[in-house]
C-alpha cells in the first residue's frame, strides 16, 4: 500500500496506476505533496480541484518552487510544519505537465455557494457545512461530478481522493444516485459526522455508506483519522 506523509493520508494499492491513469484530487489546502509524488512514481495525470484562495495561492507557490528548483524555508502553515515538505516536492520526479490545477469545488450541483472559515485564522480548511460554527464565509464555485466530467473529457477516473471538510457525504451521493461514474478507487476522510453529528447529518452518512455497499469493498480502513479507502467490486 502507498502510503505518505501528512498530506498524504491516503492510502492505495501499489501499481494500480501508470501513464494513462486518471486522478482526481479534492481539496488540497497547503499540502499538495502527495500529488506531486504520486505523479513522478506513476507519471500519472493528476487533477487537483480546489476553489478556497490559499490553496490556490500554494499551488502557484510549489510550482513556482518546482520549476526554479530552489528550496524555500519551512513553513509552519505548509504539510503539517513538515520542515521537508518543500523538498519533498522538489525530489518528487514530477511532470508538472501532467499536474492540473482546477480552482472549485465537488458538491452536489453547479454553483457559487457559501465556505464558512475556521476558527483559527491560520488554518486553510474551509466548509461549506460551517462545522467550526463561525461567522466569516466567502462564495466559491462548485461543481457537480458529472459536470466536471463533461468539462475535462474523461471517460474513466482511477483514483478519487476527497479531503473536502464534511462536503464528502453529499458529493458522493450525488455521483453514486445520479451518474454512472465509477472511480476505479475512492480515498476519502468522512469528516461530516465527526465534526458537525446530527441525526439529519447521521442519515446522509447512512445513505452513503449503503450506496458505497452496492458497488465498492472497503480495502483500508482507519477508524480513528476517520480515512477509507474503497475498490470498486468487479
Amino acid at each position: 500500500m502507498t502510503k505518505l506523509h501528512y498530506g498524504n493520508w491516503t492510502y492505495i494499492p501499489d501499481n494500480i496506476l501508470n501513464n494513462n491513469s486518471i486522478v482526481y484530487s479534492f481539496g488540497c489546502g497547503e499540502d499538495i505533496s502527495f500529488e506531486y509524488i504520486l505523479q513522478g512514481k506513476y507519471n500519472c495525470h493528476v487533477h487537483l480541484f480546489d476553489p478556497t484562495p490559499r490553496a490556490i495561492e500554494h499551488f502557484n507557490l510549489c510550482k513556482k518552487v518546482y520549476i526554479s528548483e530552489k528550496n524555500m524555508d519551512p513553513n509552519k502553515k505548509f504539510g503539517g510544519g513538515d520542515i521537508n515538505y518543500f523538498k519533498r516536492i522538489l525530489n518528487s520526479d514530477c511532470n508538472i505537465q501532467n499536474l492540473y490545477f482546477h480552482p472549485y469545488g465537488i458538491y452536489n450541483k453547479n454553483d457559487k455557494i457559501k465556505f464558512y472559515y475556521p476558527k483559527n485564522n491560520e488554518h486553510v480548511s474551509l466548509s461549506i457545512d460551517n462545522l467550526q460554527k463561525t461567522k466569516d464565509s466567502i462564495y466559491l464555485d462548485v461543481r457537480s461530478m458529472d459536470s466536471i466530467i463533461e468539462e475535462l473529457g474523461h471517460m474513466d477516473i482511477d483514483l478519487m481522493k476527497l479531503n473536502i471538510e464534511g462536503a464528502e457525504v453529499e458529493s458522493l451521493i450525488y455521483m453514486l444516485k445520479n451518474t454512472k461514474i465509477r472511480p476505479k478507487y475512492i480515498s476519502v476522510k468522512m469528516e461530516l459526522m465527526r465534526d458537525k453529528p446530527s441525526k439529519e447529518n447521521k442519515k446522509l452518512q447512512d445513505e452513503l455508506d449503503n450506496l458505497l455497499k452496492l458497488e465498492y469493498k472497503i480495502i483500508f480502513e482507519n477508524k480513528k483519522k476517520y480515512n477509507y479507502t474503497f475498490a470498486l467490486k468487479l
